[in-house]
């Protein structure tokens, strides 16, 4: 669990400090953005209840899954064309 809270912890005030002056809404979305590592830290304590955690073992993909992943990634294509990147 160490190492993804340490990491985001750290690495978030390091950005927070590195950019100062920075108005406070810029903080609230860089904290708001790194608290989306609570769910790896829930996957994590779970994994250690149930004693899975560091047992290596295949990941059952099926077609759903795959169907999902497709989709999403159809929905971030379609919704990012009209953002122009400069070269």
């Amino acid at each position: 669990m160490q190492v993804i809270v340490w990491p985001v912890v750290l690495g978030t005030a390091l950005v927070i400090i590195a950019f100062l002056p920075m108005p406070p809404t810029f903080i609230q979305d860089w904290i708001a953005s790194s608290s989306f590592w609570v769910f790896a830290v829930v996957g994590v304590v779970l994994a250690q209840k149930r004693g899975s955690a560091g047992k290596a073992r295949a990941l059952p993909l099926q077609a759903p899954d795959l169907v999902a992943a497709l989709g999403v990634l159809l929905l971030v294509r379609v919704l990012a064309h009209g953002i122009n990147l400069p070269p």
